[in-house]
């Protein structure tokens, strides 16, 4: 018998903030799986690396936001997470920030038994038009909050950098806390 945590991640921002890139970066981390096309939806991948606990075998990637699968996917967060949603030991989703669809995504991963942090990315938080609903977004029910920084840049190339180095960060910051899990 054992005893583990199971987590999942929102990746929180309206478009254009990096949460794909970021998804794609991790699974090449991750997995033995260099993945440079588009990501399909809702996969699970074995994870390889070596420096992660044994505990932690699994990791799932919603890829898209939830609101831009809906409703061609599905018809709600509710039939997502009943259909869709795959179980892993490590979960990643995206979401834009809309309050009663995080409220959602919180509950479901909660009746499901996992920890939920909140991701949330400094280019999101520094615009004018979503500050103020990250900072609405972080006084939810999370487990923890995670701040990704990559600040507004107009250079795509510097702009890849920042999300690779960003999603480094991120899978160092899991392997280490991993121990503990």
């Amino acid at each position: 018998m054992k005893t583990s945590e199971k987590w999942a991640f929102v990746l929180i921002g309206n478009d254009r903030t990096g949460k794909t890139t970021f998804q794609k970066h991790v699974v090449n981390i991750f997995t033995d799986q260099q993945r440079h096309q588009r990501l399909d939806c809702d996969l699970i991948f074995k994870i390889s690396h070596p420096e992660i606990s044994i505990k932690i075998n699994s990791l799932m990637i919603g890829n898209r936001s939830i609101q831009e699968r809906i409703p061609k996917a599905f018809l709600s967060i509710q039939e997502y997470f009943e259909k869709h949603f795959k179980d892993a030991d490590i979960c990643i989703i995206s979401s834009h920030l809309s309050m009663a669809d995080l409220k959602e995504i919180i509950d479901s991963c909660h009746k499901k038994f996992y920890n939920i942090g909140a991701v949330f990315f400094s280019n999101s938080i520094g615009n004018s038009n979503t500050s103020e609903l990250n900072r609405d977004a972080s006084l939810l029910q999370w487990d923890r909050r995670f701040l990704v920084t990559n600040p507004l840049q107009e250079d795509q190339k510097v702009i890849d950098e920042q999300i690779r180095l960003a999603a480094e960060s991120f899978s160092e910051m899991i392997i280490k806390r991993s121990s503990t899990w």
